[in-house]
């Protein structure tokens, strides 16, 4: 009896800890707000958010760095068994920031992207050839 529970508590965490998995570290929008156009160094950035996920230049000098954040929970329901087939997927959420420092060392542009996502995943009950129109 209490192996089977050992097992079946290991089973559980095993499956709960399986549920979820992120990139990246969440961007603090608070922290980003700290950074002004025309004013701010790259220094300054990093300083903020930390170090970037991408870094790159071009041949005018300007400098991008990129912060990205991914995150995917896995829906409770995909772990009903039978139900889960036709009623799972995940919950996916990603930020995205691209500053770009100019040639004179200052910020000249920030862009952000955040999404949310609610991924089905399972059998589908339209299924079918897809025809081109």
């Amino acid at each position: 009896m209490n192996r089977l529970f050992t097992s079946s508590v290991a089973l559980i965490v095993l499956l709960l800890s399986a549920g979820c998995a992120s990139v990246g570290h969440p961007i603090d929008q608070d922290k980003l707000n700290m950074i002004v156009k025309g004013a701010s160094t790259k220094a300054d950035v990093i300083a903020h958010l930390g170090q970037p996920n991408q870094y790159g230049s071009d041949s005018d000098g300007r400098v991008t760095l990129t912060y990205i954040y991914s995150s995917a929970t896995t829906k409770g329901e995909t772990f009903i068994p039978i139900y889960g087939a036709f009623a799972g997927g995940m919950n996916v959420q990603s930020q995205t920031v691209i500053v770009v420092i100019g040639p004179n060392g200052k910020v000249e542009r920030i862009s952000q992207n955040s999404t949310a996502l609610d991924a089905n995943s399972g059998v589908k009950s339209d299924i079918g050839p897809v025809m081109p129109k």
